[in-house]
């Protein structure tokens, strides 16, 4: 890679691969991961001569890594998965476990990652809620054109190509001052800055990874708010 490349290399959804063909989210989803478990990634690159990629993390002591793995595995899906990817075996609430008020409401889910969204689906589905799925932010307005009237809860990824999740949480509170708004990103610092005026508090947002059981439990939250 040449400089300028290199000094673009995590920057999310850059690619020089050719339209449709990437999503520039996997090398960023590598740095954040590496990043928040104390680490480091140096990166050696010139054309003609190859690329070395050396990540550095933390030693540890011995101990039970299996919940971090499978919540690293979650983000990891919820941001570079696709639809051929198999969603990690991760523990469902059970029947009961959640005291759920708001069950039955329905919720548009909004996401351009299959794997991610289909998760989501299936955890929404289990807790009761009724689910309508989007792949953009350009499709889910064609669901809401059709459901205005049914969907109690927005929830949409920040980081979408086209209309991302802020701008379609935007455009829907216009039409849905009420609407209920959940943006979902995985980035830490990720910044949602609404337009219109509209009042604090409504739109909150959640931070990849999450477990089943803290997204229901969110979901919840929001609504009866």
């Amino acid at each position: 890679m040449d400089a300028e490349t290199r000094a673009r290399l995590f920057e999310p959804f850059f690619t020089t691969k050719k339209p449709g063909e990437g999503t520039g989210l996997g090398l960023a989803t590598v740095q954040r991961i590496v990043s928040e478990s104390g680490g480091m990634i140096e990166v050696e690159s010139e054309p003609g001569r190859g690329t070395r990629i050396e990540v550095f993390l933390p030693a540890i002591e011995a101990l039970d890594m299996q919940s971090s793995v499978i919540q690293s595995a979650i983000g990891m899906s919820a941001i570079a998965g696709s639809a051929d990817q198999v969603s990690p075996p991760v523990a469902r609430p059970r029947a009961g476990e959640l005291v759920l008020e708001t069950s039955h409401k329905t919720i548009l889910l909004v996401d351009d990652h299959a794997a991610a969204r289909k998760s989501m689906q299936r955890f929404l589905l289990d807790a009761g809620y009724r689910i309508l799925a989007a792949h953009s932010g350009r499709d889910a307005l064609k669901v809401f054109t059709e459901h205005s009237a049914e969907v109690d809860l927005l929830i949409a990824d920040i980081m979408m190509p086209g209309m991302n999740g802020q701008e379609l949480a935007e455009t829907l509170l216009r039409q849905k001052p009420g609407l209920k708004v959940l943006l979902v990103s995985g980035y830490e610092h990720a910044p949602v800055e609404l337009a219109g005026g509209f009042a604090a508090g409504a739109v909150e947002v959640v931070r990849k990874p999450f477990s089943g059981k803290a997204l229901i439990k969110r979901v919840s939250e929001v609504l009866q708010s």
